[in-house]
């Protein structure tokens, strides 16, 4: 009667090329690329100039390792805007390109450095349900699979809402949280529905307005992951009096989340300390005590 899918999507690369890559392969021998879903060993690129695709949680987990061990190292990702070089590492921003010399160029100037032995790609994963028939189904993963739709609040199939997934945003601060709320809608929805094909194809189609070319993006919560789950929370039919304490509870998780997230590094190979940041909760005062490691930099101070 129903089917709800919580089996991940974290199993099938997504492989984009950097411009320039198939020249540069056909270059030189021993050239090659790795998606980070490969990477186990640094000591594996010892003595090589590597690229880093991608910024995120996998890319930066590899350039802080890769930084002792590599020759020289170039970080390629979004959320730089300008080339910074520090030592042996490179932090550049999306649209360098490669010539087949190894050598990188962006807006038509060299970026200093060697030239590149390998790329390593933190790109991400591409959504695959292989025990899904996707014809049938009328589902639609796109051109690359970088989305899921039609699904209402990225839970429910819009014209089959007895087929829900969970576990679809993509840069989520707190993932339990999330696909603990998620969990509430699907089930309480598949036991009473109270929304109409048409409300859940215009919440669809509103969501794809939003990220306009950007249609991987469809599923990119962010910040707004907060607010999402408040929503779907209250949209499930939590009783007011839970609702209130889930909402304060909450704000006390995203300020947590918050406070680790201004004592990340500057670049994305320094070092992790703020992961191993002690937090204090008291949930009925709102407030916490964060408790920093022998590795924090002087210049905090230490609660």
């Amino acid at each position: 009667e129903a089917v709800i899918v919580a089996s991940g999507h974290y199993n099938t690369p997504y492989c984009p090329e950097v411009t320039g890559q198939a020249e540069w392969l056909a270059a030189a021998a021993g050239r090659r690329v790795v998606h980070a879903i490969s990477y186990d060993d640094p000591a594996e690129f010892a003595g090589k100039s590597v690229l880093i695709v991608g910024g995120r949680s996998s890319g930066v987990d590899i350039a802080r390792e890769l930084r002792s061990h590599a020759s020289w190292l170039y970080v390629m990702e979004g959320g730089c805007m300008q080339i910074e070089s520090v030592d042996t590492c490179v932090n550049l921003p999306v649209g360098a390109n490669l010539r087949p010399d190894g050598s990188l160029y962006l807006n038509g100037e060299a970026v200093s450095g060697p030239p590149v032995d390998v790329i390593m790609l933190a790109t991400g994963y591409t959504f695959t349900f292989p025990f899904l028939d996707e014809q049938d189904l009328g589902l639609s993963f796109g051109a690359v699979k970088r989305y899921v739709a039609p699904l209402y609040k990225h839970i429910l199939h819009a014209q089959h809402p007895s087929l829900c997934f969970i576990g679809i945003p993509l840069a989520v601060p707190c993932p339990l949280a999330l696909f603990e709320a998620q969990a509430m809608l699907a089930v309480n929805h598949l036991q009473r529905p109270w929304t109409m094909n048409a409300d859940r194809e215009a919440w669809v189609s509103d969501r794809f307005g939003k990220v306009g070319q950007r249609s991987q993006d469809l599923h990119f919560l962010g910040g707004e992951a907060w607010e999402y789950m408040l929503d779907i929370v209250q949209e499930a039919g939590m009783p007011k009096e839970d609702f209130e304490l889930y909402s304060r509870r909450l704000a006390v998780v995203r300020a947590v989340h918050e406070d680790r997230g201004k004592k990340r590094p500057e670049h994305p190979w320094g070092d992790d300390w703020y992961r191993r940041c002690e937090y204090s909760v008291d949930y009925d005062s709102g407030r916490f005590q964060v408790t920093l490691p022998d590795a924090a930099p002087q210049s905090l101070p230490k609660l």
